[in-house]
């Protein structure tokens, strides 16, 4: 049994469900599906490569400043038909950080650039948050939720 969570006025159901497979029970019970589709473009400096005399190893550096952008979009479903009913875009901010990263191994650069990218996309997050919740008026939910029902009167579930 998976937990099912009740938040007035819509039934949510979890923890990983996969609204594409063949669970027509959990489908019913579910009024929507709320998904993320992310657009992420990432623009990093070139990396530099040099090989060393004395250690035999490649060493990697990065040195510049990486612009990390794009959109998401939130999107309402109707489980049992997977028709989308409602959809929201909203630009990710461009953040900037500095990339640069010291001479070193290629797994050990790797680590610390992805470090640094994930502070970027870590302040972009609460923006994109607040922006989120702006969208999500009970009204207009209300009203795509009936939408929803008489999809499933049309189709007869």
């Amino acid at each position: 049994m998976r937990p099912r969570v009740r938040v007035a006025p819509f039934d949510a159901g979890g923890p990983t469900v996969r609204w594409t497979s063949g669970d027509v029970p959990q489908k019913k019970q579910a009024d929507l599906v709320l998904s993320a589709e992310i657009d992420m473009s990432l623009h990093v400096p070139a990396e530099t490569r040099s090989s060393s005399m004395w250690s035999g190893g490649t060493s990697i550096e990065f040195k510049g400043t990486c612009q990390i952008g794009g959109t998401i979009s939130l999107v309402l479903w109707e489980p049992l038909s997977n028709q989308r009913l409602w959809s929201k875009s909203v630009d990710i901010p461009v953040e900037s950080t500095d990339c640069t990263v010291p001479p070193g191994s290629e797994e050990s650069v790797g680590i610390q650039f992805t470090n640094k990218v994930s502070r970027a996309i870590e302040k972009a997050f609460p923006v994109i948050m607040r922006t989120f919740e702006k969208y999500f008026s009970p009204e207009e939910m209300a009203l795509v939720k009936q939408q929803s029902k008489e999809l499933r009167e049309k189709k007869v579930y």
